[in-house]
C-alpha cells in the first residue's frame, strides 16, 4: 500500500504567524512539527505494519528549514516514513488554504502517478516482447529508485520470488507476468493519504478535504475522504479502510474505499495488531528507505500558476502574537512601547527581547524600562501611534 502522510512545518512558538508583505517568513522562524501531523503518522505506521507497502512524507516550505525537523521521522514509531517530498519554491509562498491545497493534491498525484509508472513500463516491456534480460535491468533500476515493492522484484540471494524473478526463471509465462503485473498495479492505485486534522499555525482544519478534491478532479474520480478519524484498521485482502469517528455523542462506523485521504484527531490511537501475514507484509515492502528528502519544485506540479502563492490567494492573515512575548494589548498614554528595535538583553539575570518598534513592554521589570526609557527606547503609546497602525 502506498501511505502518503502530510506533514507540516510550523512556528514553534506562535500563534498567528508571522508576516512580511503577506507572505509567511518562515525561515526566519523556529520550527516544529505539526502536533496533530505527528497523530497522522502513528496511522501512517499502522497501515504499514498491518498490509506492509511505503510511507511517503509531503511537506511544503522552506526545505532548509524542514529538513532538520523532518529527519527524525524517518526513524519514528515502529518503522518510520521511507522517503520525504518538500515542495519548496518561491512561487508557491503566501497560499492561503485554498492555493496550499492545491498544490499539496497535485503533489500527491504526482507521487501517485510516479509509483503506477513502472508497472506501465515492465508490462510494456513484456508484451512488446523484450528479452527477460532488458526486463529484469529495468525491473533491477526501478527497484534501486524504491518505486516497485518486493513482490514485483527482489534481490534475495539463491531466490527467485518476485513476479520478475519468476519470469526469468521460465516459471511465469509473459501472459501471466502481466496478468500479475496489473493486479500489483491495481493494488498501488489504493494509496491513502493520512493528515492532522488542523495546524497548529492555521486551525483551519479545511486543507485535508480541500486537498481530497483536488486529487478527484485529477484522478477523474470522487476520492472520499473523512475527517476527525479516532478509529482506524485495513481488510489486507481488499485494502478497504475500516474507520470510526466521533459525531457528537456518537461513533460513526464507516467503510472505504482506497483510494481515500483521511484525517485524524488527536485522541486517535493505533490498535494493536493482533494478528499479521508477515510474508505478504514483507512482499508489499519496497527496498528501503530514501535518506535524503526530494525537492519539488511548482515545475514539477504542472500547476497553473494563477493558483499558486500568495496570487492564488484570497485569505490574508494579519500580523502574529508570539507566544511568550510581552502582552500585545495596548493602553493609550499608559503602555510603553519601544520606539526602536533593541537586540535580546541579559538583566538582573534574565533575557528579555529581541524586541522591535511597536513591541509592548509592560510586563517588564520596571527597573528596565526605567533604563530603556531614559535611553529612548520606550515611549508611552499614543493617539499618533495608533493611527499610524491602524493606516498601516
Amino acid at each position: 500500500m502506498l501511505i502518503i502522510a502530510l506533514v507540516k512545518g510550523v512556528p514553534a512558538r506562535t500563534a498567528k504567524v508571522v508576516r512580511v508583505d503577506n507572505i509567511v517568513q518562515r525561515d526566519a522562524m523556529e520550527m516544529v512539527v505539526n502536533p496533530n501531523d505527528e497523530t497522522a503518522m502513528e496511522a501512517a505506521d499502522f497501515l504499514k505494519r498491518r498490509v506492509g507497502g511505503k510511507i511517503v512524507t509531503l511537506s511544503m516550505g522552506p526545505d532548509a528549514r524542514l529538513k532538520p525537523i523532518l529527519t527524525p521521522l524517518y526513524n519514528a514509531g515502529a518503522t518510520g516514513v521511507d522517503e520525504e517530498i518538500i515542495l519548496s519554491d518561491p512561487r508557491l509562498a503566501g497560499s492561503d488554504t485554498v492555493a496550499t491545497s492545491y498544490a499539496v493534491g497535485l503533489a500527491v498525484f504526482q507521487i501517485y502517478q510516479r509509483h503506477v509508472t513502472p508497472f506501465d513500463t515492465l508490462i510494456k516491456l513484456i508484451g512488446d516482447g523484450a528479452s527477460v534480460q532488458e526486463i529484469e535491468a529495468k525491473a533491477r533500476e526501478l527497484y534501486d529508485q524504491n518505486l516497485l515493492p518486493n513482490k514485483v522484484y527482489n534481490e534475495e540471494p539463491g531466490t527467485r520470488t518476485s513476479i520478475i524473478g519468476h519470469l526469468v526463471e521460465g516459471n511465469l509465462s509473459r501472459d501471466e507476468a502481466i496478468a500479475r503485473l496489473k493486479t500489483e498495479r491495481a493494488n498501488v492505485t489504493k494509496f491513502v493519504v493520512v493528515a492532522g486534522i488542523r495546524t497548529s499555525d492555521g486551525e483551519t482544519g479545511s486543507v485535508g478535504p480541500q486537498v481530497a478534491e483536488v486529487v478527484s478532479q485529477k484522478m477523474g474520480i470522487e476520492l472520499p475522504h473523512a475527517t476527525y478519524v479516532e478509529e482506524l484498521d485495513v481488510d489486507p485482502d481488499s485494502l478497504r479502510i475500516h474507520a470510526g469517528r466521533r459525531i457528537g455523542r456518537s461513533i460513526q462506523r464507516l467503510e472505504i474505499e482506497a483510494p481515500c485521504l483521511m484525517t485524524f484527531a488527536p485522541e486517535y490511537v493505533a490498535k494493536t495488531i493482533q494478528s499479521v501475514d508477515f510474508n505478504r507484509v514483507i512482499e508489499n515492502y519496497y527496498k528501503g528507505k530514501v535518506r535524503e528528502p526530494t525537492k519539488w519544485t511548482a515545475d514539477i506540479l504542472q500547476a497553473d500558476p494563477a493558483r499558486l502563492g500568495f496570487g492564488g490567494s484570497a485569505v490574508i492573515v494579519g500580523p502574529a502574537i508570539i507566544m511568550g512575548a510581552p502582552s500585545g494589548q495596548k493602553t493609550l498614554d499608559k503602555s510603553l512601547v519601544f520606539t526602536k528595535a533593541v537586540d535580546k538583553t541579559t538583566w538582573e539575570g534574565k533575557e528579555y527581547g529581541p524586541f522591535k518598534p511597536g513591541d509592548v513592554a509592560d510586563a517588564l521589570p520596571q527597573t528596565l524600562k526605567d533604563d530603556w526609557t531614559a535611553k529612548g527606547a520606550l515611549t508611552p503609546f499614543t493617539l499618533k501611534m495608533l493611527g499610524e497602525e491602524l493606516l498601516a
